[in-house]
């Protein structure tokens, strides 16, 4: 007893003088510059690998094989199996660290440090391991370009008397699997699992420890988790002794839980004695449970043996030897003249010390201080390891790029992808955009090893440069590739392309993460608190896997940018909110949507809000095909943000599955990209490698779905959840002080910095380019007068049959009138707000929400120089209660661009005093796909409904009076009438004529009878009627398929164009060169949309199929729809 209390009275003495040893990691700062060069910059390197920590030797036939014809001119870098400090000003060694080696009888030698790092636990007084998270290698460098290598120097001899001697060292071994993520979530795996299922209640570990002293004290520390309703025990017994060494007892959980604890976790120390030999050490699970079971984390063990140098080989430290004003002599046994021993302390300086010799025992002595020290004791003629080559490794010099906003971060894989976004952004934004492979990063930036703070750290040398508020400091980060939860696998299909920063919390449902907030912490005092380190750039992952998805993303960006189609798409918002859990859902969104509603009224908001809409229930669970069918419709037709707020998951959203995988990949609205915004859970996991998340379909659907997400990686919470909506609808239209819009980078940065310190904002990433706007109208509209009354004066009111003028203009944000607009403005008058009750679903509670419901007029007036006006009847069904409605306006200019705005002061109420009308309901013109449609024609299963309608009082859209909608009726079943007020939209400055083109849901193959019914404002109606038949063959049919122009220059871009009587459909077109022989001379293909029936002015270079010479050639279109229909068109083309 006596021994065991001086030695840990030694170990509490000596606990704060251990933290001085973290000067054996030479190198920078953090608050010091970074090198201004690499090492790489110049020279032939190669890259090795090592799996263990200890001496290396490369004999020189071995480097004269990997290409260095002076092996002793071979020098060595790295910094071993280290992971790079989470805390940004935690020291670290910039670049690659030349370390000592030793040229000795045509070999290299030099000590490598493995994948394992040794730290001391102060708590349990015991050395502990701890592996690289990232690596199950260690690497290095070697070059022979840098002059001569760095020795190893040899200490100067100690030649004082020694107070003690040292026989004895500080064995530390363990034992660690990393078998399992046990919730596919965190950093941290298990090993042997534990259960009386799998008979597997005992398990025996076998620890090798030479020249143990069985008469000392060994310490065992252990760490286990539980998955059990009781409270489960592991005994930890060793050498089969009848009482354990190390009892864990973990706590019960609550296993029907779905966001809580999936398994509990807890550790410990013991210690034991135990006989010579052997040392076994029995792990024993005490829980019977069939539903319970156990996994072993680690188990570390500590001792005392003998110094004695066996196998040429030994590692060897001394805690005790910590004794300030002490001079100690360790003794090794088993040695020989030629055995060398280094202090291998300081890693990349390790020093040679001078050893005196007799008999079979080494000697040496040293001065003991205030730091631990590891040495190495060797024989040089002994066989050790040799590292493997990796490779050669071509010069770079990140290093020396002095600036960079924009840093994009891709696998070789996706270079070309990334340079063609990057210089998307030089030549649009003017951003100075780097782009960089993961390889290049972790070679300057950590030593070689896969390393998520590598990437920061590359980011934080230009934040350290140019500071956090200059116009040279970084701004965006994106990651281009996907990432896995698995941070060690090699299976490339499951490996990551972008290494992802897990959570350490890896049991806990909710309260485990993978977060790229992580990479965005560049302060100095940033870094190790993932909630409450606050971001400093914006950042983005485009998780794609393949080449294929990774130019989808691009294509679609450049779409974004390029061609997206004008309308009211681009003000329109959406608010999808779940029903059930007491109407939080609906609550949250419609508590959204009114703050949108009230500080940026320019925009329009749609509610879809699930109990709004009937159920019906099959053998898959209740469905809503309301619902499902209003979003599928919002999607189709375009709006720039769709917000989700309920239950969802990887599959999809809501329990109704009104958004599904499948239904995604049926989206073709390819020129309407939406923003989506889905507060909801694991819907865009992007980690799990062989499975592509519900999110991930959304931004790789080629033919639409959405331009960029904000959403969720993994389960959370939705009071949190809303938190952070709300953040985001704080910022996302905010400009700044130049009146420019924000990027989608600058819009999660803010909205991540405002949402508190929950985990819960970890788990939301965007997926897209943070360099990327949203593309809504940069001007504005402004109502100047109503009925020729100035709005400086008190508006007029708008009353029922009456006829109204608006006037208006175009202004940029400073509200001065732009004289050179010239284009088209959109105008909508909406009636006043209406209040809606949900329908109470499945005995829930229903929801009142208002919304601006019915459309008193909806057309497009003419914009001259700046201004416009617009003349039109309020429709006979108005609410008559004097109250404000909305005005809400588009406006479009190919030469000046688009401007959107609002008026919300407008009081529409009470009845016009002329009373003059016609009894005559409109005309109706109706066809289907195209004008020359006749009834009884055939069609696909969901063609265009065109109908083209005139009245002189005008269309009553307005949907207030009963029975007096525009609808639908097919095959008589007047219960399910197709409602289209919001359909119809007049003809340029005319308001007594319109159309409406409306997408008929999918019909099955058969003969069917549509009614058309509208009405006037005067409440007087007609019907029209339009048979037709639905085919059942596979043919696509296509109409005026033109060719242009026709002759052509070999050298020129032909242009195609026809329709299609499946509308909207995503199309697949081969186009391919014939030779007369009948061979394909070339061959091209493509992706597109259909816009409505038609595809237009599709451009094909000649040189793309194979025409490169004068003559007359016949190309074949192969038109295929996503559908499975298709169809061959084969045309002449005259080349001059």
């Amino acid at each position: 007893m006596r021994k065991l209390f001086i030695t840990l009275m030694l170990f509490a003495a000596i606990i704060q003088m251990i933290a001085q040893n973290a000067s054996v990691d030479e190198g920078k700062t953090a608050e010091s510059n970074f090198l201004a060069n690499s090492a790489l910059a110049s020279g032939t390197w190669n890259k090795v690998a090592v799996s263990q920590t200890g001496i290396h030797r490369i004999p020189y036939a071995t480097l004269r094989s990997w290409g260095y014809t002076n092996p002793a001119a071979v020098s060595v870098f790295g910094n071993g199996g280290k992971m790079v400090p989470r805390l940004n000003s935690a020291e670290r060694p910039d670049d690659l660290p030349e370390i000592g080696v030793w040229h000795y009888k045509d070999a290299l030698y030099f000590y490598a440090y493995g994948p394992v790092e040794w730290e001391w636990d102060s708590n349990k007084l015991i050395f502990q391991h701890r592996l690289h998270l990232w690596e199950n290698k260690s690497y290095y460098f070697i070059s022979d370009s840098k002059g001569l290598p760095k020795a190893i120097e040899t200490l100067p001899a100690v030649g004082t008397t020694p107070s003690r001697s040292v026989s004895s060292y500080d064995h530390r071994t363990y034992h660690e699997m990393e078998n399992i993520s046990l919730i596919l979530s965190g950093r941290k795996w298990f090993g042997e699992s534990f259960s009386v299922t799998n008979n597997t209640l005992e398990r025996t570990i076998n620890f090798q420890i030479p020249d143990r002293i069985s008469s000392e004290e060994l310490r065992i520390s252990a760490a286990v988790a539980g998955r059990s309703a009781l409270v489960n025990q592991f005994n930890f017994k060793i050498n089969e002794d009848a009482f354990p060494a190390l009892v864990l007892s973990v706590s019960p959980l609550d296993i029907s839980r779905y966001d809580s604890h999936f398994a509990r976790e807890t550790s410990g120390m013991g210690r034991a004695t135990a006989g010579n030999g052997e040392l076994n050490v029995s792990v024993q699970y005490n829980d019977l449970n069939s539903n319970a079971t156990g996994w072993l984390d680690y188990i570390t063990i500590n001792s005392r043996a003998a110094l004695n140098l066996r196998n040429g080989e030994l590692q060897f430290r001394d805690f005790s030897s910590v004794s300030p004003g002490e001079t100690l002599e360790f003794n090794i046994s088993n040695a020989d003249q030629s055995t060398v021993v280094w202090d291998v302390s300081h890693r990349q300086s390790p020093a040679r010390i001078a050893l005196t010799t007799a008999g079979n025992t080494a000697s040496f002595r040293i001065n003991g201080d205030n730091l631990y020290r590891e040495f190495v004791a060797f024989n040089p003629s002994a066989t050790f390891p040799s590292p493997t080559l990796v490779g050669a490794v071509s010069n770079q010099n990140l290093h020396a790029i002095s600036q960079a906003h924009y840093i994009i971060v891709a696998p070789d894989l996706f270079l070309s992808q990334a340079l063609e976004l990057a210089e998307i952004h030089r030549t649009r934004q003017g951003l100075n955009v780097e782009v960089v492979t993961p390889t290049q990063l972790y070679n300057e930036f950590s030593w070689g090893h896969t390393d998520p703070t590598a990437i920061r750290s590359f980011i934080r040398m230009f934040y350290e440069r140019w500071g956090s508020d200059n116009e040279n400091s970084p701004r965006y980060l994106l990651l281009f590739g996907h990432g896995s939860y698995d941070s060690r696998t090699e299976d490339p299909d499951k490996k990551s392309l972008i290494v992802t920063y897990q959570s350490e919390n890896s049991v806990h449902i909710t309260d485990s993460y993978v977060t790229d907030d992580y990479f965005g912490f560049l302060d100095p005092s940033e870094g190790d608190s993932d909630r409450y380190d606050r971001l400093d750039i914006g950042i983005g992952r485009i998780p794609a896997r393949t080449q294929e998805e990774a130019t989808i993303a691009v294509e679609k960006i450049k779409r974004y940018l390029d061609n997206q189609d004008s309308g009211n798409w681009r003000k329109l918002l959406t608010f999808l909110a779940d029903d059930g859990d007491f109407t939080i859902h609906m609550r949250d969104a419609d508590l959204l949507a009114e703050k949108v509603e009230g500080n940026h009224p320019q925009f329009d908001i749609r509610k879809i809000y699930l109990d709004n809409y009937k159920k019906t229930s099959s053998h898959t669970g209740e469905r809503s095909p309301g619902a499902q069918d209003m979003v599928d419709r919002t999607i189709a037709e375009g709006t720039l943000l769709f917000n989700f707020v309920g239950h969802g998951g990887v599959n999809g959203l809501t329990g109704e599955q009104v958004i599904t995988k499948a239904g995604i990949e049926k989206w073709s609205n390819s020129r309407k990209l939406p923003l989506f915004v889905t507060a909801t859970c694991e819907f865009s996991r992007y980690d799990k490698p062989l499975d592509i998340s519900a999110g991930e379909r959304v931004l790789f659907n080629p033919h639409g779905g959405g331009i960029a997400l904000l959403s969720t990686t993994r389960v959370v919470y939705s009071g949190l959840n809303f938190q952070l909506n709300n953040a985001f609808f704080n910022y996302v239209f905010e400009r700044d002080e130049e009146g420019n819009t924000p990027t989608l980078g600058e819009i999660i940065k803010n909205t991540k910095n405002n949402a508190g310190n929950s985990v819960n904002k970890l788990n939301f990433s965007l997926l897209g380019d943070p360099a990327l706007k949203m593309i809504y109208p940069q001007l504005k509209v402004k109502t100047t007068a109503i009925n020729n009354k100035p709005l400086t004066d008190i508006p007029d009111t708008l009353k029922a049959l009456s006829k109204a003028h608006i006037r208006g203009e175009i202004t940029n944000n400073a509200g001065i009138r732009l004289n050179d607009y010239n284009g088209k403005v959109d105008v909508i008058v909406y009636d006043k707000r209406l209040e809606t009750t949900t329908l109470g679903n499945g005995g829930e509670t229903p929801f009142k929400f208002k919304n601006y419901s019915n459309i008193l007029f909806k057309g497009i007036a003419t914009v001259t120089n700046g201004e416009f006006e617009a003349s039109f009847m309020i429709p006979y069904d108005i609410r008559y209660n004097y109250a404000p409605g909305k005005i809400s306006y588009y406006a479009r200019s190919e030469d000046s661009g688009e401007a959107f705005g609002a008026f919300k002061d407008v009081i529409i109420g009470g009845s016009s005093d002329i009373t003059t009308g016609d009894n005559e309901g409109p005309d109706i013109e109706l066809y289907l796909n195209h004008s020359g449609f006749k009834p009884g024609d055939k069609t696909g299963s969901s063609p265009l409904l065109y109908a083209n309608i005139f009245d002189e009082a005008g269309i009553n859209t307005s949907g207030n009076g009963i029975g007096h909608d525009i609808i639908v009726i097919i095959n008589g079943e007047t219960n399910k009438p197709i409602i289209l007020n919001d359909y119809f939209q007049a003809k340029p400055d005319d308001y007594r004529a319109g159309s409406i083109i409306y997408q008929l849901p999918e019909m099955k193959p058969g003969t069917y009878e549509l009614s058309f019914r509208t009405w006037d404002n005067y409440n007087n109606s007609r019907t029209a009627s339009l048979s037709f038949v639905v085919d059942d063959t596979n043919d696509l049919t296509i109409r005026n398929f033109k060719w242009y122009p026709n002759p052509l220059h070999s050298n020129s871009t032909g242009y195609y164009s026809f329709e299609t009587d499946e509308p909207n459909a995503a199309l697949t077109i081969t186009a391919e060169t014939i030779a007369f022989s009948g061979t394909v001379a070339g061959r091209s293909k493509g992706l597109t949309v259909a816009e409505g029936n038609r595809v237009e002015g599709l451009p094909l270079p000649l040189s793309e199929i194979g025409i490169r010479y004068p003559g007359i050639y016949l190309v074949r279109f192969h038109i295929k729809s996503a559908s499975g229909k298709e169809t061959q068109r084969v045309e002449k083309i005259v080349v001059k």
